[in-house]
């Protein structure tokens, strides 16, 4: 049995200009399953949303904790 792998970035999930989920079209065409049902696209689709929002907001947590620890860097030389 074998598996494969697929790498998505927030990209393939929301429209980088407009913001807009994918199209059931499009998570068909990037998962590579033309025949896959609009119901599972849909599902996986709304994942990949999820999953793209939970990215983030661990990025920008530590994003913030990394600022903050600059800061308080740069404070402590002056």
């Amino acid at each position: 049995m074998s598996t494969k792998t697929q790498h998505f970035s927030r990209r393939y999930v929301i429209h980088l200009k407009n913001g807009h989920l994918l199209t059931v079209e499009q998570t068909k065409k990037i998962l590579n399953e033309p025949e896959m049902t609009e119901e599972k696209a849909t599902v996986i689709r709304d994942g990949f949303r999820l999953l793209a929002e939970v990215i983030r907001e661990k990025w920008l947590e530590e994003r913030k904790v990394a600022n903050k620890q600059k800061l308080e860097k740069k404070e402590t030389k002056v």
